[in-house]
């Protein structure tokens, strides 16, 4: 988190520096500007989380310092310091969006009690940031992933953890928000896709392709693992199913012929 001082006043300035350097609060880089104009340089490069900004400075002043700033910039906190108790300027630093208006002499418990407060903020809204960051980034990869299953749903080795390492994604994370998404995880939408080219095929292929041929071309080396999977979803073996639906016999006519061919 970085962090810029803004006051005309070297005395103050550097005591600033050297009073949050001290604190328990971690800044990655802690900056400070004799005016506006350098300011406003050092803005640009460092883009501070936190600028405490003095409101009377010669040449430009605090809240114009500060209304250019906020049209480059976005989400910072904005802590004016004023030796001067201006109702007028106070109203005006509100209007400028200022989170904080504090009195010169500074009262340092009081001071180091609202930078806590205020940097507490910042982390927690970047913590809300990356997670919905992180649910869009999931998001994307739920899609990726039904996409990835569409063009290899054939491969036997086709698993949760290869697809997350092809889409360069955590397999926990990416398990969680397909069920959170889709209503299932990952092994239960594959097995859901192959069932459904698995239907397809026994509906579309000359009988005497073998139902072992199926299972392989879905992903199934084993035609016995198949037949029980294909039973378990559909409440039939896929003989049974291409019967059904080609209309020819009746199911038990099917059950018969998957007693006499041994499931084949």
């Amino acid at each position: 988190m970085n962090l810029l001082i803004v006051d005309d006043e070297a005395k103050i300035r550097n005591g600033l520096r050297k009073h949050l350097e001290g604190m328990s609060l971690r800044f990655d880089v802690i900056e400070t500007a004799e005016n506006a104009h350098i300011a406003l340089e050092i803005a640009r490069r460092i883009q501070p989380e936190i600028i405490l900004v003095d409101i009377r400075m010669p040449g430009m002043d605090g809240l114009e310092f500060l209304e250019i700033v906020s049209g480059e910039l976005s989400g910072f906190k904005a802590i004016v310091i004023s030796g001067y108790d201006d109702f007028a300027y106070a109203q005006k630093a509100i209007r400028c969006g200022v989170n904080e208006y504090v009195l010169k002499p500074l009262d340092l418990p009081k001071f180091d009690t609202m930078i806590t407060r205020i940097y507490n903020e910042l982390l927690e809204e970047r913590g809300q940031q990356n997670r919905a960051s992180g649910a869009n980034v999931y998001s994307k990869a739920v899609l990726k992933t039904k996409r990835f299953i569409e063009q290899n749903y054939f491969r036997e080795d086709l698993s949760l953890q290869s697809t997350a390492d092809e889409l360069s994604v955590n397999p926990s994370h990416l398990s969680r928000q397909m069920r959170l998404q889709l209503g299932m995880g990952f092994v239960d939408y594959l097995t859901a896709y192959r069932m459904e080219k698995a239907c397809s095929l026994l509906q579309s292929v000359e009988k005497d392709v073998k139902i072992y041929e199926i299972s392989r071309h879905v992903g199934y080396s084993s035609q016995h693992y198949f037949t029980r999977v294909f039973t378990n979803h559909f409440g039939m073996s896929p003989l049974q199913y291409r019967a059904l639906r080609a209309g020819e016999g009746t199911i038990a006519a099917a059950e018969s012929t998957d007693r006499e061919a041994g499931g084949i």
